[in-house]
């Protein structure tokens, strides 16, 4: 998948959260999901390898893990979306 779509998909799979993802010069994502709100940085994912997100499949289990990490601190009142 080409970086420039990687970076779409995956930003726009957090919403309502703002993710801001780059890919570095070594091809690992770093990435920034935040509170839109006030802007905390709720989940950040540092040199995640770009080869290892190379199919939709791997797209989908990583977001999917992602997401469930941030429900769940939701769910534990450790965050709340907009707010």
């Amino acid at each position: 998948m080409p970086a420039g779509e990687l970076v779409r998909q995956l930003e726009a799979a957090f919403l309502p959260w703002l993710c801001r993802c780059q890919i570095t010069h070594e091809d690992a994502l770093v990435m920034r999901i935040s509170d839109p709100a006030n802007g905390d940085v709720l989940l950040q994912i540092l040199g995640k390898p770009r080869a290892s997100l190379s199919t939709t499949a791997d797209l989908q289990r990583f977001v999917l893990q992602l997401r469930q990490e941030l429900h769940e601190q939701v769910r534990l009142g450790e965050i709340r979306p907009g707010a």
